[in-house]
C-alpha cells in the first residue's frame, strides 16, 4: 500500500543522492522488440493508428517486467535506450511517445501505482543507437529499459 500524496518520506540513513531520490542498488534490465515511433509522426497520426502502436508497446513492457519478476516498488527511475534497426537515427527526444507507452506498461504490470512524480523519480531517455534484432529475416527495433529502485530523498 502506498502513502497518500504529500506524506513525509520514510526516515533513516540513505545512500548517495541522485535526482529525485537515492538509488537503492536494486535494478532490472529489460530488452524487447518493438515498433518505435516519433513525436513528429505521432502529431500527424490518426488517434486509432496511435492506439495501435501504444497498445502493443504497453503490453510488451508489461510482459517483460513480469518475466523479470520486478516486485512492486514505492519509487523508481527508468533509463530508456531506443535501439533502431534501420533508417536514419531519430532525434534524441523523437521516440519519447514509445518510451512513455513502455513506462505505462510498467504501471500495467503493477510495479508502481502510476507514473506521477510521487512514484517515478526520473525518466531518462538516451540517444537512439543503431542495433536491433532479426525476426523472421527482418531487422526490428528494440527498446532497452533499465529500471532502478529509488528511495525517498533525504531532507
Amino acid at each position: 500500500m502506498h502513502k497518500r500524496r504529500g506524506a513525509a518520506p520514510p526516515a533513516g540513513p540513505a545512500p548517495p543522492a541522485v535526482a529525485g531520490g537515492v538509488v537503492t542498488g536494486r535494478r532490472w534490465h529489460l530488452l524487447f522488440p518493438c515498433t518505435l515511433w516519433t513525436v513528429n509522426a505521432e502529431r500527424r497520426m490518426h488517434w486509432g493508428k496511435r492506439a495501435g502502436l501504444v497498445r502493443p508497446m504497453r503490453e510488451a513492457a508489461r510482459v517483460e517486467a513480469l518475466k523479470a519478476q520486478i516486485p512492486r516498488l514505492q519509487r523508481l527511475g527508468v533509463t530508456a535506450t531506443p535501439r533502431q534497426a534501420r533508417g536514419r537515427l531519430a532525434d534524441v527526444a523523437g521516440p519519447y511517445p514509445a518510451v512513455k507507452a513502455a513506462v505505462d506498461g510498467l504501471v500495467d504490470a503493477g510495479i508502481l501505482p502510476d507514473d506521477s512524480p510521487e512514484f517515478l523519480a526520473s525518466l531518462v531517455q538516451t540517444a537512439p543507437v543503431r542495433s536491433g534484432c532479426v525476426r523472421s529475416g527482418v531487422r526490428v527495433d528494440m527498446l532497452e529499459l533499465i529500471v532502478e529502485e529509488v528511495a525517498w530523498p533525504t531532507r
